[in-house]
């Protein structure tokens, strides 16, 4: 892609060790996208216009169909609520055991999908909350 930048990459991409497993499981992934006959993408030209030229230019079988998330918000509730957007599997044990706990007894902290950070951020992180 043109002009992009190690910052412009999420956070979690954001390596210059060719070791990281999560930089290994993208290549492999990638690798797997040209055995494939077509690739289907939650996006919309208009949106990212560049990023899908650069890819086309690689893999000309591009199918856009995004956003998916506005097409769910269309949807009869009992239909969409096993529509996620997440790659991982939802734990519903941590509500069953928030509902536990007492009114305003618990701090809610969220990293997002995936967070990188140094063991020393981590319990700075946690001495700030605990404080």
């Amino acid at each position: 892609m043109k002009d992009i930048r190690l910052k412009d990459l999420p956070s979690l991409l954001r390596t210059t060790d060719p070791n990281d497993i999560l930089l290994d499981f993208l290549r492999q992934e990638a690798q797997n996208c040209f055995k494939a006959s077509a690739m289907i993408i939650n996006t919309f030209n208009d949106l990212e216009h560049e990023v899908l030229d650069a890819i086309a230019f690689k893999f000309p079988q591009i199918y856009t169909v995004g956003p998916l998330g506005l097409l769910s918000q269309q949807m009869p509730e009992s239909e969409s609520k096993f529509i996620t957007s997440s790659l991982w599997k939802e734990d519903l044990e941590c509500l069953e055991w928030l509902d536990k706990m007492e009114p305003n007894s618990v701090v809610y902290v969220n990293f997002g999908s995936a967070t990188v950070m140094s063991d020393q951020h981590l319990r700075e992180f946690a001495w700030g909350v605990s404080k």
